[in-house]
């Protein structure tokens, strides 16, 4: 199955167009919190409290969200 991998940052919502091929929901889920990892250290300190990787099916329901921001005390961890 597809998965798409959208950040949704506030208002602004960047939109995954290629998704990725995986075997299940697990596997996407392990594939979020690797992405979500990168987008932290590739991008330190610019999502908020609200900014959330959502992952969809390719029919485009949505499977979960997952989020992005470093939680509070754990920057520079």
């Amino acid at each position: 199955m597809r998965y798409y991998f959208n950040v949704i940052d506030g208002q602004v919502e960047i939109s995954d167009p290629e998704g990725a091929d995986l075997p299940d929901a697990q596997a996407a889920q392990k594939e979020a919190f690797a992405l979500a990892s990168e987008l932290r250290a590739e991008f330190p300190g610019q999502f908020q409290h609200h900014s959330v990787l959502e992952v969809t099916s390719e029919a485009g329901h949505r499977i979960f969200a997952l989020p992005i921001a470093t939680p509070s005390g754990a920057e520079g961890k």
